[in-house]
């Protein structure tokens, strides 16, 4: 498999990569998670993309809108080339409440009949290629707020997500488990409302998501917790708030996920993996890098 970075930028609020996959597997990215909004725009490929359960069948020109915390996995199903646009930001640098201004449960939107978006992503390759410093940077968050606002645009025309349920009982216990998810008291909860067994739960999850449902919750609880964290929040006023019920298994639980402790003087990475290894090669190529803002990052 060949992986090429033709852009990146990276800093604490914003990162952004176009991505050139050829000769791969029938594979993909392992499921994982985000504490920022991410955006994706497929420029060519075969993929499924899977958001918390739900199945989604993309096409070329479609944008996918992953809001943060949402645990989502990309699968290919054939070899051909994948490429795609893709940025994470604090969704503060778009100077308006970007997601509640999109119609409940949208995630994806086509742009067939729209070049806007893709303009705009070419754009930010455009000066990738030619600017530096603060200049770059100024010009990026410019062009991502004129693309969440097209998004916004574009979003009030769509008449619904072109998906399927994974499976009708795992999107049921997802649903359930994001509504209550720092009250939850355990998975005999969330059983009770479904009428299932546990030991059915665990099964599904596993089957369909391939995470048990005490990994999601955790998960989801941990990645709150670091985003919490990140802003500047105390550990020992976090891991209650996110759900945690006594500080030493908190502490457990996000060493063993994010390898340093809630204290730890460290930049977090933006991207949570859940499960498994990530199935990008580890050796890119680099393309178009000739500022040090256009860098190559393994992980956010």
């Amino acid at each position: 498999m060949e992986t090429k970075i033709l852009y990146r930028y990276q800093d604490e609020r914003l990162k952004y990569d176009h991505t050139l996959m050829a000769d791969h597997r029938r594979v993909g990215y392992s499921a994982h998670t985000h504490n920022f909004p991410e955006l994706l725009f497929l420029k060519e490929g075969d993929v499924d993309f899977i958001i918390d359960g739900w199945h989604y069948r993309l096409k070329k020109n479609d944008l996918v809108i992953i809001p943060p915390l949402a645990i989502h996995e990309v699968c290919f199903e054939s070899d051909h080339n994948y490429e795609r646009y893709d940025v994470i930001f604090d969704e503060a640098l778009v100077g308006f409440p970007f997601l509640q201004s999109l119609p409940v449960g949208l995630r994806v939107i086509n742009f067939d009949s729209n070049d806007s978006i893709i303009n705009l992503f070419k754009r930010i390759d455009y000066y990738l290629d030619r600017l530096d410093g603060d200049l770059v940077r100024m010009m990026l968050v410019n062009l991502l707020q004129e693309i969440c606002v097209n998004v916004k645009l574009a979003a009030s025309t769509v008449e619904g997500d072109l998906y399927t349920q994974t499976n009708a009982l795992v999107c049921e216990a997802i649903t359930y488990i994001d509504g209550h998810l720092l009250e939850l008291s355990g998975l005999d909860e969330i059983c009770r409302e479904l009428f299932i067994t546990k030991s059915h739960l665990h099964h599904l999850f596993i089957k369909h998501l391939n995470i048990t449902p005490k990994k999601y919750i955790s998960s989801k609880r941990l990645a709150m917790a670091q985003r919490e964290i990140s802003f500047g929040a105390k550990p020992t006023e976090v891991y209650t708030k996110c759900g945690f019920s006594d500080y030493s298994t908190f502490y457990r639980a996000y060493k063993k996920q994010f390898g340093y402790s809630p204290s730890a003087n460290v930049t977090p990475e933006r991207t949570i993996y859940i499960y498994g290894e990530r199935t990008e090669n580890d050796t890119d190529s680099v393309h178009k890098t000739q500022n040090k803002n256009t860098v190559r990052t393994e992980n956010m």
